[in-house]
Order: C-alpha cells, then structure tokens, then sequence
C-alpha cells in the first residue's frame, strides 16, 4: 500500500512539474506580427523564409506578412531570394504579449565580374571585328598579324584536323554574311545611288523596328560565352 502511495505521488509531481513548465512557457512566450519588406520600396516580399533557432520554420503569406510565438533568447533568421539576410535575437527587455515586427532586407548587389554586358552585333564578323579588348595582350597579338601569319591563317592544309574544321566553318560562315549584304555586280548596272542611298536607309529602319521581337541567336550567346572565357582567363 505504502509502495502505491508512493508511485501515485511520484506520477502526481511529474505531471504537475510538466503543467508548471507548460504555463511558464506560455506566459513567457511573445507573439510577433508583422512584415517582410524591400528596404527601398518598402513592397512585401511574399513566401519570405524565416527560421526559429534552426528547428521552426516557415513562410511569409502572399504580402509578406507573418505571425509567430517567440520567447527570450530565440534566434530568427528572415531570408528572401536576392536579398541580404536578416539575423534578429528576441532580446529579453520585451515584457508585452504582443509586438508589431517590421523586417526589412537590403538586395544583395550582383558581383560586376559575374555580369557580362555587350553591344549587339549585327553577323558574326562584327562581333570579333569591332570588340574592343584593351588589354596589352590583345594589342600584342593585333600587331603581330604580319604577311607569314596571313598566308598561314589563308593557306589551306593538306590534312585538315578538328580544329582546322572549325576555323574553316567560321570562315565560310563570314563569307556568307558578306555575300549576303553585298549587291551581285551583274545587278549594279545602272544604278543610281539617289535611289539605292534611301532604299538602303529604309531596309535599316524596318530592321530596327524588328529588334524588340527579335530573341537572342545561338551565335550571340556563343560570342557572350566566348568574352565572358576571355575576360574571366585574363584576370
């Protein structure tokens, strides 16, 4: 009898301890509500993450906009796609129930070096002809073009190699974009450069006109890859 007094005691305590500990953790706790917002234009930053000492989770609504209970000491992390994050420890002066709790984020700024910018080049030959690259090493090798290196870039091999493919491919490729912008001299008989100067002139505006549909080609985003090797190699 004595024992069963005794375990009755004993499970009596822990459920009370346990009860105690429940009520202190809900008279501590905080309720924060309020915000995520861009530190410029002060718009919400919907489905915004946020994380409680590692181990709660979860999201802002559509507007940026959350509710969540804290206690003293808690640890918040907001985070948001392109945008610095936000560390916040709940510090243990605040004695109401409830805060109001603006969040706002700094857009992390994009590295220069990651970016890559050029002109858009109307054929290909343009695009190697007119790029401007003023480091000493692109001016050295500019020079160096001399008569031996023409005939060698000119004279066709005997056997030709993966390589030698591929440089014959480009050329053909620019020749082709000439012959394509060039008037065939059977056809230039006659002409009169009054009529030929504003015709011309009409072709380029409807090109323009034409631009804003116009998606980037394989062969743009080819010569964006090949500076972009070129300028991360010369670094």
């Amino acid at each position: 009898m004595r024992k069963l007094v005794l375990c009755c005691v004993i499970i009596f305590a822990f459920i009370f301890s346990k009860e105690t500990k429940a009520q202190r953790y809900n008279l501590d706790s905080i309720f924060f509500t309020g915000a995520v917002m861009d530190q410029v234009d002060l718009k919400g930053l919907p489905y915004a993450h946020f994380r409680v000492n590692k181990n709660r989770a979860g999201t802002t609504n559509e507007y940026g906009r959350f509710s969540f209970w804290v206690n003293s000491g808690d640890t918040i992390q907001y985070s948001f796609v392109g945008y610095h994050d936000v560390k916040v420890i709940v510090s243990d002066s605040l004695k109401q129930d409830d805060y109001l709790f603006g969040v706002f984020l700094a857009k992390d700024t994009i590295a220069l070096q990651e970016v890559l910018i050029l002109p858009r080049f109307g054929d290909f030959k343009e695009a190697f002809m007119n790029a401007k690259v003023n480091t000493p090493e692109y001016v050295r090798a500019k020079n160096n073009v001399n008569s031996a290196t023409y005939e060698a870039l000119t004279t066709r091999p005997s056997t030709m190699d993966a390589k030698a493919n591929t440089d014959l491919l480009i050329r053909n490729h620019v020749v082709a974009i000439e012959n394509k912008t060039m008037v065939p001299t059977e056809m230039t008989a006659g002409l009169s450069t009054t009529r030929t100067l504003p015709e011309l002139k009409r072709l380029k505006r409807k090109r323009k006109m034409k631009i804003s549909e116009s998606i980037i080609t394989d062969s743009e985003v080819k010569i964006l890859q090949q500076m972009y090797r070129y300028g991360v190699k010369n670094e």
